[in-house]
């Protein structure tokens, strides 16, 4: 696994599952310490996708906190990814070939997730999540762009994210001229 291929929201990712792992004594980084991570650390595109897809994100939310309490709690020793993380890691490496993208971005996180044969998978298909659908719903999201840079996810749904106060002002201009015309020519 090389770090420098992973777009900077998704290192932080890997970080915070890393210290989730830590702060819960848990020897081995498993694709749960993932999801959370991705869940606590984006605030944009993986919010975008479950919303869009009519996923209730609370729900997956505190089965992922069951499940993360349920491990097994171990004093000392070194920590390392699970088998079923190095798959999911792997899983993304390869989506990323198949998409054409240089980096490793949220979504295919989410997306490597979803497709792997792991417990949350299982916990993201029965919410309704299923790969064609989140396939689609990223391609809406990213508009036809690829992940070229480390801060790719900046640029997703940026009008929506950054100006939802310029689109409303802009549809306020279009009625107030609309009203103004039809003052001057009754």
């Amino acid at each position: 696994m090389n770090i420098q291929n992973y777009t900077i929201k998704s290192q932080e990712v890997l970080q915070r599952a890393q210290s989730l792992a830590t702060e819960l004594s848990h020897q081995s980084i498993e694709p749960s310490h993932l999801l959370k991570a991705l869940l606590e650390i984006d605030e944009n595109v993986c919010p975008y996708l479950l919303k869009k897809l009519g996923t209730q994100i609370t729900h997956i939310e505190s089965v992922i906190k069951e499940s993360l309490y349920a491990l097994p709690r171990v004093q000392g020793g070194q920590q390392f990814l699970s088998n079923d993380s190095q798959k999911v890691l792997q899983k993304a490496e390869s989506i990323i070939k198949d998409w054409g993208d240089d980096f490793i971005a949220l979504e295919h996180l989410l997306y490597a997730l979803l497709t792997s044969k792991n417990k949350v998978s299982k916990l993201l298909k029965s919410q309704g999540l299923n790969p064609k659908e989140v396939e689609q719903a990223i391609k809406e999201l990213r508009k036809g762009s690829k992940v070229e840079s480390a801060s790719a996810e900046d640029s997703y749904n940026a009008l929506n994210k950054y100006a939802p106060k310029f689109k409303s002002a802009g549809k306020r201009q279009q009625t107030r001229s609309r009203y103004r015309k039809k003052r001057r020519n009754p």
